[in-house]
């Protein structure tokens, strides 16, 4: 038997914890505003200047370029899913295209995964499913 204490946690390591989760759900939950009324300035607002989107993007400037051209093509997006693990969002996304006349693709289902600092979105990962947006949290 031990005559130990259990450690203590570190008080400031739990408040950094706690803010960020704070953090992480308030970006939440303007993330899902900004999808849903299509506010780019919302969205703009959250992202950090120099956030990097993989492959696509490597500052806030040209992911606001990305999401309006989207909006130019008629492209909607529907939020299913809003998840938050520690510094991290993944919303669960389905996507379809607006058309006249013909016959519209069917909707596809993917994920977003984006990471928080500071409040802000540092970095953006796209996944075609769940598990693999989850894997990078």
């Amino acid at each position: 038997m031990s005559d130990s204490l259990p450690e203590r946690p570190d008080l400031g390591q739990l408040r950094r914890r706690a803010k960020e989760l704070r953090d992480a759900a308030d970006v939440a939950r303007h993330l899902e505003a900004a999808y849903r009324d299509l506010d780019l300035d919302l969205l703009g607002s959250l992202l950090h200047p120099q956030v990097h989107w993989t492959g696509l993007c490597s500052n806030s400037a040209q992911v606001l370029d990305w999401y309006r051209r989207l909006v130019a093509d008629g492209i909607i997006t529907t939020v299913r899913s809003v998840e938050v693990d520690r510094d991290t969002v993944v919303l669960g996304l389905t996507v379809a295209q607006q058309t006249e006349g013909a016959r519209p693709a069917p909707p596809q289902q993917l994920y977003q995964v984006f990471t928080i600092d500071g409040a802000q979105i540092i970095d953006i990962q796209g996944s075609p499913d769940r598990r693999s947006a989850l894997a990078r949290t």
